[in-house]
């Protein structure tokens, strides 16, 4: 069962963690929920905006990234919206926070087992609020993603 977003704060110099004021954070509606399974967590490279893909198979099946933001003081994440077109499992911010790329399926969610289309998903992503909007072009057909499972994705400079 899902309780929610937790958050934690990382020491600098010990690496231990501590619990954040709040934690764990409840689910939008709409937003994940317990019916829903995290796939992939990415977070831009200034750690203010971060995107949370989730699959959901309830009396049908979907797939959602739903856009967060984190106050970089207190470590309190706020749901800003969910949006992200596409059927990506695994997430990926550029090092530039300028795009967002998931790699899976572009027909359907895996865990549903309807036919799948292997392909990456872009995403241009606004500065000012982290929302996300499909890239031109977008899915690209990948031979490193099948029918059953993502099998990776990484970003580079």
């Amino acid at each position: 069962m899902c309780e929610g977003l937790v958050v934690y704060r990382i020491g600098r110099t010990t690496g231990t963690l501590s619990l954040i004021k709040g934690s764990p954070f409840a689910p939008p509606v709409g937003g994940f929920t317990s019916i829903g399974d995290v796939q992939s967590i990415a977070m831009d490279p200034l750690g203010q905006y971060f995107w949370i893909t989730t699959t959901y198979c309830q009396s049908g099946c979907s797939v959602s990234t739903d856009t967060w933001k984190l106050n970089t003081t207190t470590g309190v994440p706020t749901y800003l919206e969910s949006g992200g077109a596409g059927c990506g499992l695994l997430t990926r911010a550029d090092p530039f926070g300028e795009f967002l790329y998931a790699i899976g399926n572009t027909e359907s969610n895996i865990d549903c087992g309807f036919p799948q289309t292997p392909g990456i998903w872009g995403f241009a992503v606004n500065p000012t609020n982290g929302a996300l909007k499909n890239v031109s072009g977008t899915p690209w057909t990948s031979p490193n993603s099948n029918a059953y499972y993502s099998v990776g994705l990484a970003i580079t400079p």
